[in-house]
């Protein structure tokens, strides 16, 4: 994710930039346990220091990229922030959908490569996307944290499980079906778990 700097500075988004790019070239050509910091930032033209002035190290960049690339499917797949549950789960479920089809397109060796590591990081943006989503939703809000915490792990591994059953069936079956099933299901999850919101007392 841009700093606030990183917005307003052309130079350091540009930069920064450069190190992604390096970093996807590496890994395109190497183990990730290969592919060193140095490495990404001479790929990129830049020096070590550069390379920690944007990203904490080669797995915090990992992560931040998993994560903008995971946005940006989102984004094409449901509105922000979505309105429902099943708004919520359906753009997720598609999103995963679009990401696993470009895959033999694009970067089959690399995914397979990097298999774990992928599928774990997938798995912890979207509790997070779910966590994020609970605390705007009423009962949730007030939840305790490790609480909503739980529900957030639920939803997303269904959404998540539900995906990974669709994509061993073969990526060139229509993906709506199984996330509108998906959607139902985890909206009627997120309902039983929901607390009670009390209701505004009468004047």
């Amino acid at each position: 994710m841009l700093s606030k700097h990183e917005r307003a500075d052309p130079r350091a988004t540009r930069t920064r930039m450069w190190l992604v790019q390096a970093f996807e070239q590496l890994v395109e050509q190497q183990d990730f346990a290969d592919v060193t910091v140095q490495a990404i930032a001479a790929q990129a033209s830049v020096n070590r220091a550069t390379f920690y002035a944007h990203f904490t190290d080669k797995s915090s960049m990992m992560d931040e990229v998993f994560r903008e690339r995971f946005h940006q499917l989102l984004a094409q797949r449901m509105p922000a922030p979505p309105p429902t549950a099943e708004d919520l789960t359906q753009g997720m479920f598609l999103a995963l959908a679009d990401g696993w089809r470009c895959i033999p397109r694009r970067c089959n060796h690399v995914y397979l490569r990097h298999a774990a590591e992928f599928e774990a990081k997938l798995e912890l943006i979207m509790r997070d996307e779910v966590d994020a989503w609970l605390t705007r939703q009423p009962g949730f809000r007030t939840m305790p944290a490790d609480q909503r915490g739980v529900a957030a792990a639920l939803a997303a591994g269904a959404i998540y499980g539900a995906a990974a059953q669709w994509r061993s069936g073969g990526i060139a079956t229509p993906p709506d079906p199984a996330a509108h099933m998906a959607s139902t299901a985890v909206a009627t999850l997120l309902a039983a778990l929901r607390p009670a919101v009390p209701e505004p007392a009468r004047p």
